[in-house]
């Protein structure tokens, strides 16, 4: 029976009206007719025509209840009624949003570099906002050349770096025989055993010292000797909204110059920015949030987290025990969210409105938010490090290959790696070979990956749990035998 029943709504199809309006017709008109004649509803008829004239409009109404009634479904709902089916877990639409770029820049010491008005270009003609005001300052800094023009003997030369409790410290007194070159290489030589916090270089007059992490800020004090330039850190929204993907190391040229500012980069590639989300993606949201009310932390954190705009992934490890957990470097009874994309003041307020009383959270961020009644408190969160992953493929094609396989090869595996990837996740090397065989008209001769820089290898690639496995073009290569 057509209507809404326990077991959801039927509806009648065009081809159900028209034989319902014809047999319901039949003892309608029956005494218009000799006894011995039937009512003739065929297509032909007066009666058929009508029918045929009325019917696709009732079968309209069915088509009309059945959205209405799907209308109230999550599932199968669309547009502004989803958008207010979602809202009952208090989650929205989230609109198109800008590709943002991590960036660095070297400069001299004491150099502003505005946001709001201070725009750099990448080498595709993308152009960038700086989001935050960029103070190349030594005591706020991710990396600095130091200079040494002229040695007195006698003197005392030092570098100290203090990076959070870490302190990196090289200190030597000039004999007579010394030379700039020389006293730098010995401080260059000292510094070397702090290689899990900074990298050094040695160059003429000179020594670059950086932060192992563009997130771990250093605070840079000497004596006798001089700052040169400072590397300074920011992030960069394109001025165009939508899905726009940057490669690393494409950022690189200035579009507002400003006096004493020398370079720009985007060391890894930047967060994609997207389109107005899909019903699809609101309705996978949708089911990812349902513990926004929860009263588990974990869960409802990671949801809180998972809602906000632009995040595009979310971790949260807690400790629960009375000992450190070397695993995911937590102290006792504490908790650590890793979060990829989004505003860092957003995400703070997300984790004090969710985080458990009097439980510091743990991370390589730190902002400031205000409770309610006005009192000041540090939120940590963690920021991924982005490990690129290099991938090697080898092709024997036929001729249906594609004229552009190759790059829609590429394509593929980029879309997997952001869909299915996440903070943590290992890189499942047979997993690679969907997104590669989605392409038709090849067989795949050989398939290496590795991480930037290490080995080949046909195994799976370990992730840390604050790391984020980042595929991009220039880092896939693909030779056709």
């Amino acid at each position: 029976m057509a209507g809404i029943t326990n077991e959801g709504l039927t509806i009648k199809r065009l081809n159900e009206v028209l034989d319902d309006l014809r047999g319901e017709a039949v003892p309608i008109f029956q005494d218009l007719v000799p006894p011995e004649d039937t009512v003739d509803t065929s297509d032909s008829s007066t009666i058929g025509r009508l029918i045929g004239l009325v019917s696709p409009s009732l079968a309209d109404l069915w088509e009309a209840i059945q959205e209405v009634y799907q209308a109230f479904d999550p599932n199968t709902a669309r547009g502004i009624p989803l958008d207010n089916l979602v809202m009952y877990a208090g989650i929205t639409r989230n609109p198109p949003i800008p590709t943002r770029a991590d960036i660095v820049v070297w400069g001299n010491e004491n150099v502003l570099i505005p946001r709001g008005i201070t725009t750099v270009r990448s080498t595709d003609n993308q152009f960038y906002t700086v989001d935050n005001d960029i103070w190349l300052v030594r005591s706020d800094c991710i990396g600095a050349i130091i200079r040494l023009d002229s040695v007195t003997a006698g003197n005392t030369y030092m570098i100290r770096v203090t990076q959070g409790y870490n302190i990196a410290e090289a200190t030597v007194e000039a004999t007579g025989s010394d030379t700039p070159q020389s006293v730098l290489s010995k401080l260059h030589t000292q510094l070397g055993i702090y290689s899990s916090i900074i990298t050094t270089q040695l160059g003429a007059n000179q020594i670059t010292v950086e932060s192992n992490n563009i997130n771990d800020s250093l605070a840079i004090s000497i004596t006798g000797v001089l700052i040169h330039k400072i590397k300074g850190k920011a992030s960069a929204v394109n001025q165009t909204v939508g899905s726009i993907r940057q490669e690393a190391n494409t950022i690189t040229h200035i579009a507002n110059p400003i006096l004493g500012w020398d370079s720009v980069t985007n060391p890894f590639p930047a967060i994609t920015g997207r389109d107005t989300e899909t019903d699809e993606e609101l309705r996978r949201r949708f089911r990812e949030s349902k513990f926004i009310r929860a009263s588990n932390i974990a869960d409802s954190l990671y949801s809180a987290l998972f809602s906000l705009e632009g995040v595009e992934s979310v971790a949260v490890y807690e400790n629960v025990t009375n000992t450190h957990d070397s695993e995911y470097d937590l102290p006792p009874h504490s908790f650590k969210a890793i979060v990829l994309g989004g505003d860092s003041r957003e995400i703070a307020n997300a984790i004090w409105k969710n985080k458990p009383l009097g439980i510091a959270p743990q991370g390589n961020t730190t902002e400031e938010v205000e409770d309610s009644q006005g009192y000041k408190h540090d939120i940590s969160f963690g920021r991924p490090d982005l490990v690129n992953i290099e991938i090697d493929i080898t092709l024997s094609v036929t001729e249906n290959f594609p004229s552009g396989g190759v790059d829609q090869i590429k394509e593929a595996l980029i879309t997997y790696g952001t869909n299915n990837i996440r903070v943590g996740g290992d890189v499942i090397y047979s997993r690679l070979y969907t997104p590669i065989n989605s392409v038709s008209g090849h067989q795949v001769d050989q398939l290496r990956i590795r991480r930037s820089g290490g080995s080949w290898s046909t195994s799976n690639i370990p992730i840390e749990y604050d790391e984020m496995a980042i595929f991009s073009a220039n880092n896939i290569s693909i030779t056709i035998a």
